[in-house]
């Protein structure tokens, strides 16, 4: 097989400081001053009510969100290893990569964090990169439809069976991406040697190794299955402990949903982390689903839920990123 090509160094630096990271920052301001405005929320009620929140609870929402990241290195240990390429590092050095990428996520848009994430495995250990990424995208594929499962089933418990438009519309729309994803698994397995033929010869190596990641990253399956369900309960228990910290008793299944629509708000690339997005979602939500929820108390669940799943990313992921001999 010809050599992997060499890899264009990724700079978070020189992306975080081009302006399309800034308008995309501007996007998502605008987003939220016209959620803030249309809502007529009212921020005086809403630091009172985030301010009254209970701070044991809170922190138990943080270190709840926070021990999914080892199981998110643990399972991409053996997502390299199903794939023979992965190298020396152990999970926490893994864990530590992972959480490098989703900071890359908070910062700059069009999820450039799966892309660094691969390109610090490679610079780390010099495996190869194409098979890499494939790993991870068999890693997206396996979280999308684990997703659609769980918010589908959790959709239809909170709203029992009468779905809003807008609800059934999101399902419709996950289910066709599920599909579609499911397609291009069984394209590439049965039909892979098809797509070789229209590849140019000086990339079709380097697509064998990209196929190879992907197809098989899939063995020990059930093993990988677990743990993807376990890192989403631990995104719904990030949720339901910030509904409880601010004193709501809400229907678990809702929870559920809400936390899950929340991880699809987050992979839209128009801005980093669907930052805006995520928070309209939450409070849009919240607002319609539970009779009697004020504007100000959504808030105080979006703006709590998102200081622990987007601020403090970006807060501990700088600090990782400075003092890191993988990023240097």
């Amino acid at each position: 097989m010809s050599p992997e090509p060499e890899v264009e160094q990724v700079s978070l630096r020189q992306r975080f400081l081009r302006p399309r990271t800034l308008v995309s920052f501007l996007i998502a301001i605008a987003i939220i001053v016209f959620m803030l405005t249309q809502f007529q929320i009212d921020l005086e009620k809403t630091w009172q009510s985030i301010a009254s929140a209970n701070l044991l609870l809170v922190l138990l929402a943080f270190l709840v969100y926070y021990a999914s990241f080892p199981i998110r290195g643990l399972r991409w240990r053996i997502l390299l290893r199903n794939a023979g390429t992965e190298g020396r590092l152990g999970v926490w050095d893994l864990t530590e990569i992972v959480y490098l990428s989703w900071f890359a996520n908070c910062i700059v848009p069009a999820k450039l964090g799966d892309v660094y994430r691969g390109y610090l495995l490679k610079t780390s250990e010099g495996v190869t990169l194409s098979k890499t990424l494939g790993t991870i995208l068999a890693e997206r594929i396996l979280d999308l439809l684990v997703l659609i499962v769980m918010m589908c089933a959790a959709g239809w418990w909170a709203f029992q069976g009468r779905l809003p438009d807008e609800v059934l519309f999101a399902f419709q729309f996950g289910l066709v991406l599920a599909a579609l994803a499911v397609a291009g698994l069984v394209g590439m397995r049965f039909f892979g040697s098809v797509v070789r033929r229209f590849i140019p010869a000086r990339f079709c190596d380097v697509y064998i190794r990209f196929e190879e990641g992907v197809l098989l990253s899939f063995k020990r399956l059930p093993t990988l299955v677990g743990l993807t369900l376990i890192t989403w309960f631990s995104e719904v228990g990030r949720v339901y402990f910030v509904v409880l910290a601010l004193g709501l008793q809400l229907d678990f299944g809702l929870v559920t949903f809400i936390a899950l629509l929340e991880a699809v708000l987050t992979t839209l690339p128009i801005t980093p982390a669907g930052l805006g997005f995520t928070e309209a979602g939450i409070i849009g939500v919240l607002i319609f689903a539970v009779p009697g929820m004020t504007r100000e108390m959504a808030s105080a669940v979006a703006a709590i839920d998102r200081l622990i799943s987007y601020v403090s990313l970006v807060f501990f992921g700088l600090i990782l990123f400075l003092v890191s001999k993988k990023t240097k």
